[in-house]
């Protein structure tokens, strides 16, 4: 992310917790297992659950080629995401 002028250095992964589903418009995820998990886990904000993209494969164990894909794709897919916003 450094290369795009993000800094995560601070960011820790944690849990989505029920008050993050419960104050969110939208939740997305990057798969349909993590949307179907979210959804199992808070059936009464399943509708706010959604799959970014259509499916963007989890990039954990790749090589940086694969990091670099799985960003450049999660930009594009929150472009387009946002596009919609707008409308």
């Amino acid at each position: 992310m450094r290369e795009v002028g993000i800094d995560l250095s601070t960011h820790r992964t944690r849990g989505v917790t029920r008050e993050d589903v419960g104050r969110a418009d939208a939740v997305y995820t990057m798969s349909a297992a993590h949307a179907q998990a979210l959804s199992a886990a808070f059936p009464q904000r399943a509708d706010r659950i959604r799959v970014l993209g259509g499916g963007i494969p989890d990039p954990y164990g790749g090589d940086i080629g694969v990091y670099r894909r799985c960003r450049d794709a999660l930009a594009a897919a929150v472009k387009r995401e946002a596009g919609r916003w707008a409308r």
